[in-house]
């Protein structure tokens, strides 16, 4: 049987996502698709990356 993470722990993950993502929200933002067998379309822009790398 798995243990689950404590949901702290996941909240705080949301929250740094948070921080990354929402000062971007509603503004003008450049767009890129990722190159992804399978997949036509697949974009990605830079408050995707910057909440991964948080």
């Amino acid at each position: 049987m798995s243990k689950l993470p404590d949901s702290s722990f996941l909240h705080h993950l949301a929250d740094l996502a948070d921080a990354e993502t929402l000062p971007r929200y509603l503004v003008d933002l450049a767009v890129e698709t990722k190159v992804k067998a399978g997949y036509r379309f697949d974009p990605v822009t830079e408050a995707d990356r910057e909440a991964e790398i948080a």
